[in-house]
This record gives C-alpha cells, sequence and structure tokens, in this order.
C-alpha cells in the first residue's frame, strides 16, 4: 500500500481505539437501557481495529 493509505488506516485505527477506550468506560456505568447499544458500538469499533491491522499487515 502507499504511505498515504497506511497513514490513513492508522489514524482511523487510532480514532477506533479511542472511541472504544471511551465506550468500555460509559458500558460500565451505563443504565441497562443504554447496554445493548453501547454494546454494538463496542463490537462494531472492535471490528474496525481489527480490520485496519489486518490490512497494514
Amino acid at each position: 500500500m502507499t504511505e498515504l493509505t497506511d497513514q490513513m488506516l492508522y489514524l482511523v485505527q487510532a480514532n477506533a481505539a479511542a472511541k472504544l477506550a471511551d465506550l468500555s468506560n460509559r458500558y460500565v456505568h451505563a443504565q441497562p437501557s443504554e447496554r445493548e447499544a453501547i454494546q454494538a458500538a463496542i463490537q462494531f469499533e472492535r471490528w474496525l481495529v481489527e480490520s485496519c491491522e489486518d490490512c497494514l499487515l
């Protein structure tokens, strides 16, 4: 891949990892009614981080 593509993937990965950390923290303090939506967002951000890692290999 090109250097620019790698930089974009690193940026997307870093943003997703930051969101994942924030969502994980929010989940601990969330009301039961909000937890399902937060879990779905956590799964998506985790998938995004892992997908970026796969592309950068």
